[in-house]
């Protein structure tokens, strides 16, 4: 491989066979660009346009993107803008601000569906206290810019990416120093953990606001992408941060996704006890049919149901901006499909079921919830990637075993020693079944995830070292007696730990980082410890009776982690992350009954259960713990 890469290289170098084109083609014959196709990102589609004028001002890398600061000459109105890019994606707009309230016309002409969000909330004077705002991802400024307008009593902003509000701070010579104003807050926090912990302080919200809120790059809307800021008990949370009169806006850029945001309010509000005929009376939706950006629907949601006179002023403030009311409680205007919904002809079962129709692409626009996060994908089933990756890695899995009965040589394998193979195949796709779920389980009570990829693998490398090494004191029979009880203990912790990480978040709210990190490790630490433990403790029986072959076991361990990995992200699509931590410790539970009657006992020298011939090679007896150098290498390098 290395030889072939080696010859490639002057021929790359002059072709230029593996690269990027210099300018791009912006559309296809149906007017779809390179980022609507999901081939690229949009930023790479803008700066490939020379109309445009884009030109990246200053970039910068964090933990959670890269984050770029772009100009363009892109007109939105009159305003003089920057847009504020998350990897190439989903941009945000820095608008140019002298710091005069008053100048913000042209901004609520230019943004009139999110405006009408910040002119219908109960915002009140500042000086009573009242009427507060939260954006959940205020990005470049503009919400900010519109609580201002409308004298909101206080601006709060969580923005989990933390490259965007220091952008903000350090270019406020263009944006009127926005973000350091005395009544705007801006801090670095998940949006939804934020308003979960505002609300145990007591502390209520008149508007809670999200526009165009995406955690990653969405593309074409095929990929796996988990929003916990969207699901059905985020909206709930919400509601409990809201004032008696209060609402909160989601602010989407495709029918679909407001279509799914309707049938998630629904099942939020159903949560209380609501038809959908009753919850219809405290939600409204709204299009911009004029608008070229992406704020193009609204969806509001009411903590109580508005009155009619307020529901009169939401329509004219709706007719003042040219917004079409898709549905308002006592409008007369609205569309059909939501009329039927609130007019109880339509249950939130048929509401779905209409969009899965064929004639409309059979999209998926049913409510998701924390166990099956993934609101921004409204494919059906699968993105076709998953199954091509999945049946490569299976035929990379069956080419081991193969190998492994086939090719072994005098060590050739016997049907019995098949079944350890299927133990390390076991352990491969469990570890990985268990350890993405509970990552993503982690994500709501620690905030953050990148914290909560660093605190699990913090953990469980952490506690599956010490398990590796106190499995090193057992030999022969007290080695495969442990092994069994670690497989066990991981299925038993596997199935406590469930109910206990659902609720986690609720147990955590209001405390610091540090603390939600630690109480997140300590519950960890246990489960790594256990999982530590079968994987060399089986490779140290395997090498008792075919050391030859751990080379195979191991790779055929590794391959089976790659399909692991692919069973989580499938599984937590289809089923949910519940049932895939259940099916990972139905596995450990399998590795375990393999132990107890898979493993050929074999008479020897009391240490591994080794036949009493020396090996071939050294001429030390099989399977003692580190005098074999190969075995001592692999099981140095996993632990490292």
């Amino acid at each position: 491989a290395f030889t072939l890469l080696a010859a490639a290289l002057p021929l790359q170098r002059h072709a230029r066979l593996l690269d990027l084109p210099a300018v791009p083609p912006r559309y296809d014959r149906e007017h779809r660009s390179l980022a609507d196709r999901g081939i690229t990102q949009h930023l790479f589609t803008e700066l490939g346009d020379p109309s445009r004028g884009t030109r990246i001002l200053e970039t910068r890398w964090s933990a959670f993107s890269r984050t770029d600061l772009v100009e363009t000459r892109t007109e939105v109105g009159d305003l003089d803008y920057r847009l504020v890019y998350t990897d190439g994606t989903s941009p945000t707009p820095m608008i140019r601000w002298n710091g005069d309230p008053r100048s913000l016309g042209p901004v609520a002409q230019s943004f009139p569906l999110c405006d009408w969000a910040f002119a219908v909330a109960p915002l009140r004077d500042r000086e009573q206290g009242e009427g507060a705002v939260l954006s959940i991802g205020p990005g470049g400024g503009l919400d900010a810019l519109l609580a201002l307008r409308h004298a909101a009593a206080r601006f709060e902003g969580a923005e989990i990416d933390p490259s965007i509000p220091a952008l903000v701070r350090d270019h406020g010579d263009f944006n009127g120093a926005l973000y350091d104003r005395p009544h705007v807050h801006v801090v670095v926090a998940d949006g939804r953990a934020y308003a979960r912990e505002k609300a145990a302080r007591g502390e209520r919200y008149a508007l809670i606001f999200s526009a165009l809120t995406k955690t990653t790059a969405t593309g074409s809307g095929g990929m796996l992408v988990e929003s916990y800021v969207h699901t059905v008990e985020a909206a709930r949370d919400y509601l409990e941060a809201l004032e008696e009169t209060g609402l909160f806006v989601w602010v989407v850029d495709h029918e679909l996704l407001a279509a799914r945001f309707f049938a998630t309010a629904l099942a939020a509000l159903g949560r209380e006890g609501l038809e959908p005929a009753a919850a219809c009376r405290r939600l409204a939706v709204l299009a911009d049919p004029a608008t070229k950006g992406p704020y193009k629907f609204a969806l509001a949601v009411f903590r109580s149901a508005p009155p009619s006179e307020r529901t009169r002023a939401m329509e004219e403030a709706a007719a003042q901006r040219g917004l079409s009311v898709l549905w308002l409680p006592g409008s007369a205007r609205g569309a059909r499909l939501f009329r039927d919904v609130a007019e109880g002809r339509l249950g939130l079962d048929g509401f779905v079921r209409h969009f899965r129709n064929a004639e409309l692409g059979g999209a998926d626009v049913s409510p998701c919830s924390d166990d099956r996060p993934f609101v921004l994908s409204s494919r059906p089933g699968l993105p076709p990637v998953f199954p091509q990756l999945a049946g490569l890695a299976l035929a990379l899995a069956a080419g081991f075993v193969g190998l492994a009965w086939r090719w072994g040589g005098a060590d050739r394998m016997r049907g019995s020693d098949l079944r350890f193979l299927v133990y390390f195949l076991a352990l491969g796709v469990g570890f990985m079944l268990v350890e993405i779920p509970t990552a993503q389980k982690l994500i709501l009570p620690l905030g953050y995830p990148t914290l909560a990829l660093a605190v699990i693998l913090f953990s469980l490398l952490l506690g599956g070292g010490l398990g590796s090494f106190y499995s090193q004191r057992f030999e022969g029979d007290r080695l495969r007696r442990w092994a069994v009880i670690a497989t066990t203990a991981v299925t038993l912790l596997v199935f406590g730990y469930r109910p206990v990480l659902d609720r986690l978040h609720d147990g955590l709210v209001g405390t610091g980082v540090w603390t939600r990190s630690l109480a997140a490790s300590a519950l960890l630490l246990p489960l790594g410890f256990f999982l530590g433990s079968p994987f060399p403790s089986g490779l140290r029986l395997f090498a008792a009776s075919r050391p030859r072959q751990v080379p195979l076991a191991w790779g055929l361990n590794g391959v089976a982690s790659v399909v692991g990995s692919l069973a989580a992200a499938t599984g937590g699509k289809l089923f949910g992350f519940d049932a895939v931590l259940a099916a990972g410790a139905v596995l450990y539970a399998f590795a375990s009954l393999l132990l107890v009657i898979g493993v050929p006992r074999r008479r020897g020298d009391g240490r591994t259960g080794a036949p009493s011939r020396p090996s071939e090679g050294d001429g030390e007896p099989c399977g003692i713990r580190t005098r074999d150098p190969q075995l001592k290498r692999l099981v140095l390098y996993r632990l490292s």
